[in-house]
């Protein structure tokens, strides 16, 4: 099961007028496997973070939220 999750909304500041998103796709690096299946995995994330709105981070299969 794929985790998503909201990200900070743009606080602005620094003069900013451009508003900026931004969709994460997060997923570890096994050792005892290929780094393209990482990179597979992490592409999966991506594009469900995508589908789901925007400022959102998804991670993969797996992975635990850090509290």
């Amino acid at each position: 099961m794929l985790e998503i999750y909201p990200l900070l909304p743009n606080l602005g500041g620094c003069g900013q007028t451009t508003p900026r998103t931004v969709s994460i796709g997060i997923a570890a690096f096994d050792r005892d496997s290929d780094l393209s299946v990482s990179y597979k995995r992490a592409d999966e994330a991506l594009y469900l973070a995508k589908r789901h709105g925007k400022n959102r981070y998804v991670l993969a299969d797996g992975m635990l939220a850090a509290a």
